[in-house]
Order: C-alpha cells, then sequence, then structure tokens
C-alpha cells in the first residue's frame, strides 16, 4: 500500500486483518510504518499512543508466527488462529481504529 493509503483503506485493512494470521501479519508489518515511523493520520502524541498499540500487536505477531511455524507451517491453521490469537488481534486492531477514529484513547 506504501505512503500513498487512505485512512479509511488503511481502517478497512485493518478491520479485514484479523481473519487469519497471514492477513494479521501482512497488516502488522504495514502497520509498522503508520505507528512507529510517521503517520498522516495522526498526531504527534497520538504517533505514540499507536507505536504502544503496534508493538503489543507485534508481540501477538511473533508469537502466533513462533507457533504455527513451530507447528510446521501448516495451510490450515485456522483453528488455532481463532482458538489462540484472534480475540487479542481483534481487541489490539479495535483500539489502533478507536485511535485512528479520536475514539477511546489508549494510554
Amino acid at each position: 500500500m506504501g505512503n500513498n493509503v487512505k485512512k479509511s483503506d488503511f481502517i478497512e485493512l485493518a478491520r479485514s486483518s484479523t481473519d487469519e494470521l497471514k492477513s494479521f501479519a501482512s497488516f502488522v508489518r504495514l502497520a509498522e510504518e503508520y505507528c512507529t515511523h510517521h503517520s498522516p493520520f495522526l498526531s504527534n502524541v497520538d504517533l505514540d499512543r499507536c507505536g504502544k498499540v503496534w508493538f503489543t500487536m507485534e508481540i501477538v505477531n511473533a508469537n502466533a508466527l513462533s507457533e504455527w511455524e513451530d507447528d510446521g507451517r501448516p495451510v490450515q491453521w485456522s483453528e488455532r488462529w481463532i482458538a489462540e490469537f484472534q480475540d487479542d488481534a481483534i481487541d489490539l486492531v479495535g483500539n489502533l481504529i478507536d485511535l485512528l477514529e479520536g475514539r477511546n484513547q489508549v494510554d
């Protein structure tokens, strides 16, 4: 998506990112650019908050990817994703969306 992504597109991508591990991993990689370096969507104060949310998303992502790799990188891993990681991913993406939309500021 790169630097030209619109806020609405970024939020839509965020909303669809928690369906499965690969989409979440891709979104976390993209979100790093917008949550830790610069963002056309956020003030500097909000950028710091966004960075904290991104960091926690990265931890969930790293743990899930590690478990997936330990399981031999199976093509079908959705049951494990849903059972162990999806709820955390949904909560974190929700926090990020709230921050982007100016609601429920994250500390």
